[in-house]
């Protein structure tokens, strides 16, 4: 009977586009092994299982072998690792010895004389029964072959007999062999051989054997499918985004081992620098994998562990201290045993994931390691690279009141300040160590270690450093003026809204009156704080910020009109509201990504302009983005606003699950920030979200942040005002429920009149559904108060 060869596989080349649907999901595998253990009969079935590390064949080999007992078939299971190394035919002796050991006395009466003795030298459960003899020469071995054979098809015999061979690609090579030698000529018998191995370091003889035999319908391939989105989201935290949970499941190519781990240790999408700290449960696992390598083959991957993914060989060499031919026949050797790959067609090499290169990294030695860093230096140095290269070696081996290590730690700080800012704070930490011969630490290094503090999410830290500030001699006023405004945004986002007042009353004292740059910062940020907390925007900070307007950069342009958008909604004037908004949002859309970061804050108010202006749906994107660029660089401290504001217009639009997960997002990234306030609002929202009540979840959509009742009732009936009497009758018979048809029996008007007054009040409420009518009807109270005239009791 011919078997099918069925190939599950999946293009992972983006993890956000939605998973096709003739993707062949992890139930379906199973399916698929259940359907061939029950149609199996009288032949010989070889079914390969393909996967990369850690993508779940074991998981999936244990529940093969549960499914076959269910149906009565006897099991037998083995790996490769199991045998001590050296032990000839050890992935088989591991499977079959306890199978073997159940039916002995009937196996040694059956036993052929002339099998006799090879069976009792490979098997221990046959060596005092059995003569015992081992194979010298190649002869021997095929007579042992031929002896396993019939050994298998003796045991079949007793019972449909499942052989299940796991991790293949390291058996010895006995093993190989021998299953070169059942795929040529298979037992008698009803049996199954199932081979679990990686493709990329599987033996090549026996690749081409399988190759062979699945073209020929001998055998069966299945290949791990990575895991669908779905699945990986059932793994996945519940208080991860979408965004991240994408870019997780990108990352570890849809392998649950690697998800799973990268998820409990945070490990972010396309993290470098430093290795990650990995607890000795992973560690021990990881080193399985370098079990296999030389003495020299083990220096070359700790030295390209020191080194930041990708790397090159010519540097590999240097901080290996070894010669080409060494190097190459090691980078050899490591490809083989998949520990690391080429990237693409450039001469570059990188770890096959992180997890090695952290495993290689944690066991080598400190002194080994220092040395290694210093090498490291030496060459990126020698190399000109620039200061965010060199950092991380630089902070192994410096030594206190190196003048040349500090200035290099202080940019390489600044470089990845928005991209990076907690390995920013790191390095600007062991600034202050080396200096420490210093009376006080230089006002310009405290003040780039507070704001990569703020960034990192580490407000109260940040608050502390930033609030040092005032301690130290008076600076030029612009460092001032960027001091105060960086501790007013860290206060107000802890909750203390009167010390950020008070820093920017300070600053707005200092402003020089040619000083254009400082005065649009500190009335940005003025207005930032009046539409946190409620208070109504002052004239003067808008005036100056459209005045200069013209004259900014395209990045702080747009955060400045996504401001004024905001407050041109709280002062009433929707029309430069919306005009505001569009040229805000035109201004982002040409940024880079990098400009972006810088200007987070702002694109944070474009989503709360756009939400107040009626639009949802482009808000719910805007919010989406400025959370996807926030966690991508690691900007903590601007996480929890974006994932809540999200949270809320997604509950807003009636997307509960998205409101639900980004509402945990928020939550969990407040936590981490220290700030009381964030995290109080984030729970708010979470409650409200459990409740499903929509009108409560409206607060983020204003401006951004969490107004009162009161003021979202403000909103709700400004907005209504611009509605004609009539107009309104029609929003109210809309908010209770009423159908067209009811709307005009009841106001005595034509079906099409409904639906002219309907298209009206869409348009100048910048609304697109009834729901959307309902919700600001009912926020205004004017239910309340004009039910009675218009709606019979």
């Amino acid at each position: 009977m011919i078997i099918e060869n069925v190939l599950f596989r999946q293009d992972f080349s983006t993890a956000i586009e939605p998973y096709p649907e003739a993707a062949r999901s992890r139930a379906e595998t199973h399916a698929e092994f259940e359907w061939l253990l029950r149609e199996n009969s009288d032949r010989c079935a070889v079914v390969e299982i393909s996967g990369g590390r850690w993508s779940g064949k074991t998981a999936l080999l244990a529940d093969v072998a549960r499914t076959a007992v269910s149906l009565g078939w006897q099991v037998a299971v083995g790996s490769a690792t199991s045998p001590l190394p050296g032990v000839p035919f050890g992935a088989f002796v591991d499977a079959l010895n306890p199978l073997i050991d159940q039916h002995r006395d009937d196996l040694v009466a059956g036993c052929p004389s002339a099998h006799a003795r090879w069976l009792g030298g490979v098997f221990p459960a046959l060596a005092t029964a059995l003569p015992s003899a081992r194979p010298t020469d190649p002869a021997d071995l095929y007579h042992v072959f031929h002896a396993i054979r019939g050994l298998v098809g003796a045991l079949s015999a007793f019972g449909d007999l499942l052989l299940v061979l796991d991790d293949a690609h390291w058996a010895d090579e006995t093993s190989v062999q021998l299953i070169s030698h059942l795929l040529r000529h298979p037992p008698d018998g009803q049996v199954m051989l199932v081979l679990a191995h990686r493709a990329r370091q599987a033996d090549r003889t026996l690749s081409g054997l399988l190759d062979a035999a699945v073209a020929s319908g001998a055998a069966r391939r299945v290949e791990i499918a990575p895991l669908t989105e779905q699945e990986a989201l059932a793994l996945l935290p519940s208080d991860f985004s979408s965004s991240r949970c994408a870019g997780l499941l990108h990352e570890s190519g849809g392998n649950p081992g690697l998800l799973r781990v990268f998820a409990s240790l945070g490990i972010e999408p396309q993290s470098s620098g430093e290795p990650i700290s990995l607890p000795a449960d992973v560690l021990t696992e990881c080193l399985r994998d370098f079990h296999a390598l030389s003495e020299r083959e083990w220096l070359v991957a700790r030295s390209a562990a020191v080194l930041d993914d990708p790397f090159d060989p010519e540097l590999l060499k240097l901080v290996a201290e070894l010669n080409d031919v060494e190097v190459l026949n090691a980078i050899d050797e490591l490809i083989a045993q998949d520990l690391i790959r080429p990237e693409g067609s450039s001469r570059r090499l990188r770890f096959a994931n992180p997890l090695l290169r952290a495993a290689a990294y944690q066991s080598a030695g400190p002194g080994w390691l220092f040395g290694a860093h210093a090498r490291a230096t030496r060459v990126l140095l020698a190399r000109g690279g620039r200061a965010h290269h060199v950092a991380r070696h630089v902070q192994h081996t410096a030594a206190a009141d190196d003048k040349h290590s500090v200035r290099l730690l202080l940019d390489a700080g600044e470089q990845c300040l928005w991209d990076r800012p907690a390995q920013s704070a790191s390095w600007l930490r062991t600034v202050t160590e080396l200096e420490v011969d210093r009376l006080g630490i230089a006002f310009d290094r405290k003040l780039k270690l507070g704001r990569a503090l703020a960034l990192a999410s580490q407000l109260l830290e940040a608050r502390e450093v930033l609030g040092d500030l005032a301690l130290t001699e008076p600076q030029d006023p612009s460092i001032w003026i960027e001091a105060l405004c960086w501790r007013a945004w860290v206060c107000c986002l802890i909750g203390e809204a009167e010390h950020a007042s008070s820093d920017l009353t300070a600053a707005s004292r200092m402003l020089a009156p040619d000083a254009v740059h400082d005065a649009i910062r500190v009335h940005q940020a003025r207005l930032a704080l009046a539409l946190d907390t409620n208070a109504r925007p002052d004239e003067a900070d808008v005036s100056v910020l459209r005045q200069h307007v013209s004259d900014m950069s395209a990045a702080t342009a747009a955060a400045s009109l996504a401001v004024l958008s905001v407050a041109a909604l709280r002062l009433g004037d929707r029309e430069h509201a919306r005009r505001h908004a569009a040229a805000a949002a035109e201004l982002y859309e040409a940024l880079d990504e990098q400009d972006v970061a810088r200007e987070l804050d702002g694109l944070y108010r474009l989503g709360a302009a756009e939400a107040g202006l009626g639009w949802p749906e482009v808000a719910a994107t805007r919010y989406e983005w400025g959370l996807q660029v926030a966690e991508r660089r690691r900007l903590g401290g601007l996480v929890p606003q974006f994932a809540t504001a999200l949270a809320a217009t997604q509950l807003r639009l009636g997307d509960l699950d998205g409101a639900a997960r980004h509402a945990a997002c928020g939550r969990s990234a407040a936590a981490a920030t220290g700030s009381d306030a964030l995290l109080a609002k984030a729970v708010a929202l979470e409650a409200t979200i459990a409740g499903s009540d929509a009108d409560l979840a409206v607060d983020d959509l204003d401006a951004g942040q969490a107004p009162t009742g009161a003021s979202l009732g403000d909103e709700a009936s400004a907005r209504l005002e611009g509605l004609s009497r009539r107009e309104l009758e029609v929003a109210i018979l809309v908010s209770v429920g009423r159908t067209n048809q009811q709307i005009a029996r009841r106001l005595e008007l034509s079906h099409k009149t409904v639906e002219t007054y309907l298209g009206r009040i869409f348009k100048k409420l910048f609304v697109c559904s009834r729901a959307e009518v309902a919700a600001l009807v009912g926020l205004s109270g004017r239910v309340v108060e004009l039910q009675p005239k218009i709606v019979p009791s």
